[in-house]
């Protein structure tokens, strides 16, 4: 048996949530807080602790107070994504900027261990915990590597496997699982929000992600009945939504738009005529409308919403769920226990876009009427290097890594070749007559919410992880 402990590491506060899998769908967020050096669990009472974390003089090693604990008169260090962007206090002569995250981590760790004793009894000693905190879905890859391996050396991943969860995707598992499941399913398809602050002003950006898959959803709830449909049919359709339909329709409810489906016959109930299916221009403005919803501290001011209502279209609800201000710890608890016992109840993710153009360099046998000739030449690296393009959507990513100069590293991954058994590889004799051992090797990456993860595979079998140095 074991108890999953999510944890929502924000910059100004954090928050921690916390289920048995004996009981999945009965959920907790720790709401104690020490507010003296005692660490005693009472004090003060909220639904989260400051991420702040102060030092004193105390030896061998200075002592740290935490959260609520640190006096208003003392300077802290307050924690962000890169360390330095919302910190009021310089880190303390004996501690790396690593050094203050780890502490506070660890800090925050040993009271929910504390809260987990009290409330559970004996019972705690034969558990296992599973940890997920999360990070912003903004943050470079070095960051939250950063973060993951503070996490680590705090005591996160001890008895198990630490995992990761990006913080609008936890968000979105709480608004699914607390509101309408048709309403939010629309607003987190169809939209992502970025906020900007820029002194004096505030500029909102809002960026359609997925209106064909809403589209998608609309065909198959209005024609998988009729005879004929099938996959075919479904991307013809698709097709022509993509590159029609959603580049020309203006919010016009007298934009009527029509889609091949041949192969079903006409059918008035269900709008199919003559091998098309009609869509009013009313059913169009459905699918496109999204709703914004709000969550964390940010999302629960009266005024950011209407604010936001005000400068949006009447079509366009501004929505906040209940517990928006612990909608991101929930959520990555909602999801991480969904995961390990499957009849949680719960959403699940059904595909995501990447935020950019990933690619490497390859070598290839020369192809004229594909390849420029002056790229002729060997390939000698062993490690591999990856880089990174961000693009328009849609637009086609450049086949040579240094034709465009806003393509960046990524990463540098390093292979752990000395993990092949020798006698597994061939040797072959080179061209200057010496022997040579040929490994021909795959790197397999898989992709998480907000990671990714590489192993080395050779003759099938699985040799490890690879490491990775992100840029």
């Amino acid at each position: 048996m074991s108890i999953v402990v999510a944890v929502d590491f924000g910059t100004t506060f954090s928050g921690v949530a916390w289920a048995q899998t004996k009981c999945p769908d009965v959920h907790y967020v720790i709401n104690q807080w020490s507010q003296d050096s005692s660490s005693s669990l009472g004090g003060m009472t909220s639904d989260k602790v400051p991420s702040e974390i102060a030092y004193k003089d105390k030896k061998p090693r200075p002592g740290c107070l935490w959260g609520f604990q640190i006096p208003n008169t003392w300077n802290t260090s307050r924690l962000s994504s890169t360390y330095r962007d919302s910190r009021r206090a310089p880190p303390p002569y004996h501690a790396s900027e690593e050094d203050v995250v780890t502490d506070y981590l660890r800090s925050l760790r040993e009271h929910t261990v504390k809260v987990l004793e009290l409330k559970i009894g004996r019972a705690f000693k034969g558990m296992t915990l599973d940890f997920v905190i999360t990070v912003p879905a903004m943050w470079p890859e070095k960051a939250k590597a950063a973060t993951f391996s503070c996490a680590e050396r705090a005591g996160f991943g001890k008895a198990s496997k630490l995992r990761i969860i990006s913080e609008p995707e936890a968000a979105a598992m709480h608004a699914l699982h607390a509101s309408n499941p048709m309403v939010w399913k629309s607003a987190i398809r169809l939209f992502s929000v970025t906020l900007v602050v820029r002194h004096p002003g505030m500029e909102l950006s809002v960026e359609a992600l997925s209106s064909t898959g809403h589209f998608e959803e609309f065909l198959e709830n209005r024609l998988s009945f009729c005879p004929g449909w099938g996959r075919d049919t479904l991307e013809e359709a698709l097709h022509r939504f993509e590159t029609v339909a959603k580049r020309t329709f203006c919010g016009n409810d007298d934009d009527d738009f029509h889609f091949p489906v041949l192969g079903i016959a006409d059918n008035a109930k269900a709008g199919v005529r003559r091998g098309r299916f009609f869509v009013t221009g009313k059913e169009m403005k459905e699918i496109f409308n999204p709703a914004i919803f709000l969550v964390g501290g940010f999302g629960q001011s009266p005024y950011f919403r209407k604010y936001l209502h005000d400068h949006f279209a009447p079509g366009i609800e501004v929505l906040a769920p209940v517990d928006g201000w612990t909608a991101v710890v929930r959520g990555a608890l909602i999801k991480t226990v969904g995961e390990i016992c499957p009849s949680a109840t719960g959403a699940s993710v059904e595909s995501r876009v990447a935020r950019k153009n990933y690619g490497l360099r390859k070598q290839t046998s020369f192809d004229p009427k594909v390849h420029d000739d002056s790229r002729k030449g060997p390939f000698k690296s062993i490690h591999t290097t990856v880089y990174e393009l961000d693009t328009p959507t849609g637009e086609r990513a450049p086949m040579y890594y240094n034709d465009n100069p806003d393509i960046k590293i990524h990463a540098t991954l390093d292979p752990p070749l000395d993990r092949i058994e020798k006698s597994c590889v061939p040797l072959v004799r080179g061209y200057d007559n010496k022997k040579y051992y040929r490994v021909s090797y795959d790197i397999r990456a898989a992709l998480f919410s907000a990671h990714s993860e590489y192993s080395l595979w050779y003759g099938g079998k699985n040799h490890g992880t690879v490491k990775v140095d992100y840029a």
